[in-house]
Protein backbone atom coordinates (compact mmCIF):
# COMPACT_ATOMS: atom_id res chain seq x y z
CA UNK A 1 0.00 0.00 0.00
CA UNK A 2 2.95 2.25 0.67
CA UNK A 3 3.96 2.03 -3.00
CA UNK A 4 0.60 3.26 -4.25
CA UNK A 5 0.25 6.97 -5.02
CA UNK A 6 -1.13 9.31 -2.39
CA UNK A 7 -1.04 13.11 -2.21
CA UNK A 8 2.39 13.94 -3.62
CA UNK A 9 4.95 16.04 -1.77
CA UNK A 10 8.11 17.85 -2.67
CA UNK A 11 9.78 16.71 0.52
CA UNK A 12 9.14 14.38 3.40
CA UNK A 13 7.04 15.87 6.14
CA UNK A 14 5.48 14.75 9.38
CA UNK A 15 1.68 14.70 9.43
CA UNK A 16 1.75 15.00 13.21
CA UNK A 17 1.50 18.57 14.39
CA UNK A 18 -0.89 21.44 14.69
CA UNK A 19 -1.34 24.42 12.46
CA UNK A 20 -4.42 26.54 12.86
CA UNK A 21 -5.31 30.20 13.09
CA UNK A 22 -8.44 29.63 15.09
CA UNK A 23 -11.84 28.13 14.72
CA UNK A 24 -15.06 29.12 14.33
CA UNK A 25 -26.98 25.88 10.85
CA UNK A 26 -30.26 24.96 8.38
CA UNK A 27 -31.57 23.31 5.38
CA UNK A 28 -33.64 20.80 3.71
CA UNK A 29 -32.06 18.75 0.96
CA UNK A 30 -33.14 15.21 1.75
CA UNK A 31 -30.37 13.65 -0.29
CA UNK A 32 -27.79 15.51 1.77
CA UNK A 33 -28.18 13.45 4.92
CA UNK A 34 -26.20 10.55 3.48
CA UNK A 35 -27.17 7.17 2.05
CA UNK A 36 -27.49 5.53 5.44
CA UNK A 37 -29.92 8.13 6.71
CA UNK A 38 -31.99 7.90 3.51
CA UNK A 39 -32.24 4.11 3.77
CA UNK A 40 -33.17 4.18 7.44
CA UNK A 41 -35.70 6.92 6.80
CA UNK A 42 -37.38 4.92 4.03
CA UNK A 43 -37.57 1.91 6.33
CA UNK A 44 -39.05 4.00 9.12
CA UNK A 45 -36.18 3.13 11.46
CA UNK A 46 -34.28 5.45 13.80
CA UNK A 47 -30.97 6.69 12.47
CA UNK A 48 -27.80 6.92 14.53
CA UNK A 49 -24.37 7.64 13.14
CA UNK A 50 -21.34 7.50 15.41
CA UNK A 51 -19.50 9.79 13.00
CA UNK A 52 -22.13 12.51 13.33
CA UNK A 53 -22.50 14.78 16.34
CA UNK A 54 -25.56 14.12 18.50
CA UNK A 55 -28.35 16.60 17.93
CA UNK A 56 -31.71 17.10 19.61
CA UNK A 57 -34.93 18.20 17.98
CA UNK A 58 -37.21 20.44 20.02
CA UNK A 59 -40.89 20.32 19.10
CA UNK A 60 -43.49 22.67 20.56
CA UNK A 61 -47.03 21.67 19.53
CA UNK A 62 -49.14 24.73 18.70
CA UNK A 63 -46.02 26.85 19.11
CA UNK A 64 -47.01 28.92 16.11
CA UNK A 65 -49.63 30.60 18.29
CA UNK A 66 -46.87 31.97 20.50
CA UNK A 67 -44.45 32.90 17.74
CA UNK A 68 -40.69 32.56 17.50
CA UNK A 69 -39.78 35.59 19.61
CA UNK A 70 -42.08 34.63 22.47
CA UNK A 71 -40.88 31.01 22.54
CA UNK A 72 -37.16 31.76 22.47
CA UNK A 73 -37.43 34.67 24.91
CA UNK A 74 -39.48 32.59 27.36
CA UNK A 75 -37.09 29.65 27.22
CA UNK A 76 -33.99 31.84 27.45
CA UNK A 77 -35.31 33.55 30.58
CA UNK A 78 -36.07 30.26 32.32
CA UNK A 79 -33.35 27.74 31.46
CA UNK A 80 -30.21 27.76 33.58
CA UNK A 81 -27.73 27.55 30.69
CA UNK A 82 -27.45 29.46 27.40
CA UNK A 83 -28.51 27.55 24.30
CA UNK A 84 -28.18 28.05 20.55
CA UNK A 85 -31.35 27.26 18.58
CA UNK A 86 -30.59 26.09 15.04
CA UNK A 87 -33.01 26.02 12.10
CA UNK A 88 -36.03 27.45 13.93
CA UNK A 89 -39.09 27.01 11.74
CA UNK A 90 -42.76 26.11 11.85
CA UNK A 91 -44.21 22.83 10.62
CA UNK A 92 -47.91 23.59 10.34
CA UNK A 93 -48.81 24.59 13.93
CA UNK A 94 -45.65 23.16 15.51
CA UNK A 95 -42.55 25.21 16.31
CA UNK A 96 -39.36 23.25 15.66
CA UNK A 97 -35.69 23.90 16.25
CA UNK A 98 -32.50 21.96 17.02
CA UNK A 99 -29.81 22.11 19.69
CA UNK A 100 -26.56 20.16 19.72
CA UNK A 101 -25.61 19.89 23.38
CA UNK A 102 -27.24 17.38 25.72
CA UNK A 103 -27.21 19.89 28.57
CA UNK A 104 -29.10 22.36 26.41
CA UNK A 105 -31.64 19.70 25.47
CA UNK A 106 -32.21 18.70 29.09
CA UNK A 107 -32.58 22.31 30.20
CA UNK A 108 -35.16 23.00 27.51
CA UNK A 109 -37.02 19.77 28.27
CA UNK A 110 -37.32 20.84 31.91
CA UNK A 111 -39.63 23.67 30.83
CA UNK A 112 -42.35 21.35 29.56
CA UNK A 113 -45.76 22.75 30.65
CA UNK A 114 -44.13 25.47 32.75
CA UNK A 115 -44.61 28.38 30.34
CA UNK A 116 -48.02 29.87 29.58
CA UNK A 117 -48.73 30.67 25.95
CA UNK A 118 -50.57 33.91 25.06
CA UNK A 119 -53.76 31.85 24.58
CA UNK A 120 -53.63 30.70 28.20
CA UNK A 121 -52.54 27.11 27.60
CA UNK A 122 -49.33 25.63 28.99
CA UNK A 123 -46.56 25.26 26.41
CA UNK A 124 -45.71 21.63 25.72
CA UNK A 125 -42.00 21.07 25.05
CA UNK A 126 -40.93 17.81 23.42
CA UNK A 127 -37.23 16.97 22.97
CA UNK A 128 -35.81 13.91 21.22
CA UNK A 129 -32.49 12.78 19.68
CA UNK A 130 -32.24 13.63 16.01
CA UNK A 131 -29.91 13.53 13.00
CA UNK A 132 -28.26 16.90 12.37
CA UNK A 133 -30.45 19.47 10.61
CA UNK A 134 -30.01 18.94 6.88
CA UNK A 135 -28.38 21.83 5.11
CA UNK A 136 -29.90 23.47 2.07
CA UNK A 137 -28.09 26.45 0.64
CA UNK A 138 -30.46 28.95 -0.88
CA UNK A 139 -29.08 32.20 -2.31
CA UNK A 140 -29.21 33.91 1.07
CA UNK A 141 -27.42 31.09 2.89
CA UNK A 142 -24.80 30.88 0.14
CA UNK A 143 -24.12 34.59 0.48
CA UNK A 144 -23.64 34.15 4.24
CA UNK A 145 -21.22 31.31 3.55
CA UNK A 146 -19.23 33.52 1.19
CA UNK A 147 -18.99 36.25 3.83
CA UNK A 148 -17.89 33.69 6.41
CA UNK A 149 -15.20 32.32 4.10
CA UNK A 150 -14.05 35.84 3.26
CA UNK A 151 -13.59 36.59 6.97
CA UNK A 152 -11.59 33.37 7.35
CA UNK A 153 -9.31 34.06 4.38
CA UNK A 154 -5.91 35.72 4.82
CA UNK A 155 -4.88 37.20 1.47
CA UNK A 156 -1.36 37.99 2.71
CA UNK A 157 -0.61 34.27 3.10
CA UNK A 158 -3.31 33.00 0.73
CA UNK A 159 -4.58 30.85 3.60
CA UNK A 160 -8.19 29.78 4.20
CA UNK A 161 -9.12 28.53 7.67
CA UNK A 162 -12.29 26.41 7.59
CA UNK A 163 -11.61 24.56 10.84
CA UNK A 164 -14.69 23.62 12.88
CA UNK A 165 -17.00 25.36 10.40
CA UNK A 166 -20.14 23.83 11.90
CA UNK A 167 -19.64 25.95 15.03
CA UNK A 168 -18.81 29.20 13.28
CA UNK A 169 -20.33 32.02 15.34
CA UNK A 170 -21.25 34.22 12.38
CA UNK A 171 -23.23 31.39 10.77
CA UNK A 172 -24.83 30.38 14.06
CA UNK A 173 -25.99 33.97 14.52
CA UNK A 174 -27.83 33.61 11.20
CA UNK A 175 -29.44 30.35 12.37
CA UNK A 176 -27.31 28.39 9.88
CA UNK A 177 -25.65 25.01 10.46
CA UNK A 178 -23.00 24.34 7.82
CA UNK A 179 -21.00 21.21 8.43
CA UNK A 180 -18.29 20.40 5.89
CA UNK A 181 -19.18 16.74 6.39
CA UNK A 182 -22.39 17.53 4.49
CA UNK A 183 -21.87 17.08 0.77
CA UNK A 184 -23.96 20.10 -0.22
CA UNK A 185 -21.89 22.37 2.03
CA UNK A 186 -18.54 21.02 0.81
CA UNK A 187 -19.68 21.28 -2.81
CA UNK A 188 -20.54 24.94 -2.35
CA UNK A 189 -17.28 25.62 -0.50
CA UNK A 190 -15.36 24.17 -3.46
CA UNK A 191 -17.38 26.38 -5.81
CA UNK A 192 -16.67 29.51 -3.76
CA UNK A 193 -12.96 28.72 -3.76
CA UNK A 194 -12.97 28.15 -7.51
CA UNK A 195 -14.78 31.41 -8.26
CA UNK A 196 -13.13 33.69 -5.70
CA UNK A 197 -9.77 32.39 -4.43
CA UNK A 198 -8.28 29.93 -6.97
CA UNK A 199 -4.85 31.26 -5.92
CA UNK A 200 -5.27 29.52 -2.54
CA UNK A 201 -2.04 28.03 -1.11
CA UNK A 202 -2.96 26.98 2.45
CA UNK A 203 -6.18 25.22 3.48
CA UNK A 204 -7.23 24.24 7.00
CA UNK A 205 -10.14 21.78 7.15
CA UNK A 206 -9.39 20.37 10.58
CA UNK A 207 -12.00 19.40 13.16
CA UNK A 208 -14.91 19.00 10.73
CA UNK A 209 -15.79 15.32 11.32
CA UNK A 210 -14.95 14.47 7.70
CA UNK A 211 -15.24 10.77 6.92
CA UNK A 212 -14.79 11.19 3.16
CA UNK A 213 -13.04 13.60 0.80
CA UNK A 214 -15.15 12.67 -2.21
CA UNK A 215 -16.95 16.03 -2.36
CA UNK A 216 -13.64 17.88 -2.64
CA UNK A 217 -12.11 15.54 -5.23
CA UNK A 218 -12.16 18.30 -7.88
CA UNK A 219 -10.58 20.94 -5.64
CA UNK A 220 -6.97 20.26 -6.78
CA UNK A 221 -8.06 21.28 -10.28
CA UNK A 222 -9.93 24.35 -9.02
CA UNK A 223 -7.13 25.54 -6.72
CA UNK A 224 -3.95 23.87 -8.00
CA UNK A 225 -1.49 25.93 -5.93
CA UNK A 226 -2.32 24.49 -2.50
CA UNK A 227 0.92 23.51 -0.73
CA UNK A 228 -0.26 23.12 2.85
CA UNK A 229 -3.31 21.09 3.88
CA UNK A 230 -4.59 20.48 7.41
CA UNK A 231 -7.01 17.55 7.72
CA UNK A 232 -6.32 16.93 11.40
CA UNK A 233 -8.98 15.95 13.94
CA UNK A 234 -11.37 14.47 11.39
CA UNK A 235 -12.80 10.95 10.98
CA UNK A 236 -10.77 9.72 8.01
CA UNK A 237 -10.10 6.00 8.34
CA UNK A 238 -8.98 4.91 4.85
CA UNK A 239 -5.85 5.97 3.01
CA UNK A 240 -7.84 5.77 -0.23
CA UNK A 241 -9.46 9.07 0.75
CA UNK A 242 -6.10 10.82 0.43
CA UNK A 243 -5.65 9.55 -3.12
CA UNK A 244 -8.61 11.68 -4.15
CA UNK A 245 -6.38 14.72 -3.60
CA UNK A 246 -3.20 13.27 -5.09
CA UNK A 247 -2.94 15.97 -7.78
CA UNK A 248 -1.88 18.49 -5.16
CA UNK A 249 1.91 18.86 -4.83
CA UNK A 250 1.85 19.30 -1.07
CA UNK A 251 4.77 20.47 1.05
CA UNK A 252 2.93 19.98 4.32
CA UNK A 253 0.06 17.71 5.34
CA UNK A 254 -1.45 17.38 8.81
CA UNK A 255 -3.42 14.21 9.59
CA UNK A 256 -3.15 13.84 13.36
CA UNK A 257 -6.38 12.88 15.06
CA UNK A 258 -7.64 10.66 12.21
CA UNK A 259 -8.19 6.93 12.55
CA UNK A 260 -6.06 6.18 9.48
CA UNK A 261 -2.94 7.31 11.39
CA UNK A 262 -3.39 4.42 13.82
CA UNK A 263 -3.44 1.84 11.02
CA UNK A 264 0.11 2.47 9.81
CA UNK A 265 3.26 1.99 11.88
CA UNK A 266 5.26 3.39 8.99
CA UNK A 267 4.17 6.97 8.34
CA UNK A 268 5.68 6.78 4.84
CA UNK A 269 2.68 4.70 3.80
CA UNK A 270 0.64 7.87 3.56
CA UNK A 271 3.37 10.51 3.53
CA UNK A 272 4.54 9.66 0.04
Amino acid sequence: MGDEPGPSTKQRFSPYGTSSRGSAGRGRNRNDGGNNYSKMQRMGLPFTDSDSPQWYKVIIPYGKKGGKDFILKSLTERVNIPFKPVDFHFEQEKAVFFVQEKQEANAIRSQDKKIQLPNGFKMIVLVKPSPPPVTELDSGALEKLKLCMSARYDPSTKALNLSCLAKDQSLAAENLFMALSRRSVMTNVVKVIEENIPELEELDMSDNRLISLEAMRDLPQKAPNVKKLNLGKNKLSHIDELRKLQDWKLDHLILDGNDLCDKFRDNNAYVR
